[in-house]
């Protein structure tokens, strides 16, 4: 394990934050798991095994969870073999995770060869990671047509980059009438991107701007942490010291990299001493933080 790992708890805590994401994204079928799945079983299974695990010895919905574990920690010659067990014995999303290493690897064929396997085998989720592929190669008028037909198929992710590339005249594929349709249709079905997208939009007029502002806050309550960042600006900037305090604990709750970036912003310098009341009040919750808490989400899982 390497050093900066090296603690155990931060490390469990870190796996049984993957595990809880994972469950929450619908990034596995529940139906397919064994009865007595039990994380804490696998992640020991991991931490014994680490370096010489046979990921055929457990389930394929473990193999998969072993490889978002490994590929979360870039470990990625453990997290292609676990993605390989797991996708060799049936399990769709684990070509997911093949194709997202081979395309972070720079393999691009070989990633596209995964997400359309995957997509074949009926998982209509690869549509965004090869709209995603196409885009990183400038092929945008591709990119598009994958997003639309992820679109076709309730893929809501596909409708935020549908939204973008059509919003823009750079893309070719320019269609504002239809941007909206895109936009306002992830909106409708729960998509904090769209929300924060079309909201940070209309925060540009003066006479939207509470629109969009009532649609930052949507997203911010979904657990987006960019928008919960925009909000904690917009709050100290009318020094609105609980609106600012409610959604700067929120923020650095995510212990996300967005979360990082603002706290460093703000207690990076050594003028602590010379802090606003707005801010020294959150360097005093900040300091009251279990130990113990530190780094167990401080990462996100990987996955498009």
């Amino acid at each position: 394990m390497t050093d900066e790992l090296s603690n155990s708890f931060k490390t469990e805590g870190k796996w049984n934050f993957i595990w809880k994401e994972l469950d929450k994204r619908g990034l596995y079928e529940r139906s397919a798991a064994p009865a007595d799945h039990n994380p804490n079983v696998i992640f020991k299974f991991i931490m014994n095994r680490r370096k010489q695990a046979d990921y055929n010895d457990v389930h394929p919905v473990d193999a998969l969870f072993m490889g978002y574990f490994h590929r979360n920690f870039k470990e990625t010659e453990q997290a292609v073999s676990a993605y390989q067990s797991s996708a060799s014995r049936g399990n769709v999303d684990a070509l997911i995770g093949l194709g997202t290493m081979s395309e972070a690897t720079g393999d691009l064929v070989a990633a596209e060869k995964y997400f359309q396997d995957a997509l074949e085998k009926g998982m209509m989720r690869a549509y965004n990671n090869l709209g995603l592929l196409y885009q990183s190669q400038k092929d945008f008028i591709k990119s598009f047509e994958m997003f639309t037909l992820g679109v076709g198929h309730g893929i809501v992710p596909c409708m935020y980059h549908a939204s973008v590339l059509s919003n823009d005249p750079n893309f070719g594929v320019y269609d504002p009438e239809r941007a909206k349709q895109f936009l306002d249709q992830g909106i409708e079905l729960g998509c904090y991107f769209s929300m924060y997208y079309k909201g940070t939009t209309l925060c540009r007029e003066e006479s939207t701007c509470m629109e969009g502002i009532s649609l930052i806050k949507r997203s911010a309550k979904l657990g987006y942490s960019y928008a919960m960042d925009f909000l904690v600006k917009i709050y100290r900037g009318l020094e609105d010291k609980e609106k600012y305090t409610k959604w700067a604990h929120r923020l650095i709750d995510k212990e996300d990299h967005v979360s990082k970036e603002f706290l460093k912003t703000i207690f990076s310098s050594n003028a602590v001493l010379l802090l606003p009341p707005i801010e020294a009040d959150l360097l005093n919750f900040v300091n009251s933080l279990p130990d113990e808490r530190e780094g167990c989400r401080a990462f996100e899982v990987v996955d498009k």
